[in-house]
């Protein structure tokens, strides 16, 4: 390593604690989004790791250009994923039906249903009284 620091080692250090904070704060979804997104975005973040790495050791301009380059490359990769999960998503969201329930011929009581379109799941519960 060299003895300093400098502005291009910080901006990959930022770079990548960007991603991995990112990171961190999406896994709450885990479950709730498809795992492709999630591969994309540990590889994506394993890549500005290495690149991190390499840039602190080498610290010349030639390795910095690159790491701006593939860091670019990877965040844009995971843009991408991320959208084309959206759009899929989107669609199911658009084909489900929406169904009329006569609430006269409901009994009284609580009743659960669930939606998975793969992005987003719900679960609801729902009760009626005096419906009659």
């Amino acid at each position: 390593m060299k003895d300093k620091i400098t502005f291009k080692s910080i901006t990959c250090l930022i770079v990548f604690l960007g991603g991995l904070i990112y990171g961190a704060r999406t896994l709450q979804l885990i479950g709730h989004r498809p795992p492709i997104i999630f591969i994309t975005l540990g590889i994506s973040i394993l890549g500005l790791l290495l690149l991190l790495l390499v840039s602190l050791r080498n610290g010349n301009e030639r390795y910095f250009k690159k790491f701006i380059m593939v860091a670019v490359v990877l965040l844009a990769a995971y843009g991408i994923t991320e959208m084309v999960c959206n759009e899929k998503y989107q669609e199911q969201v658009a084909m489900m039906k929406d169904w009329d329930v006569d609430l006269d011929t409901v009994s009284d009581g609580v009743y659960t249903g669930e939606s998975d379109v793969g992005y987003i799941k719900a679960v609801v519960e729902v009760e009626v009284r005096n419906a009659a």
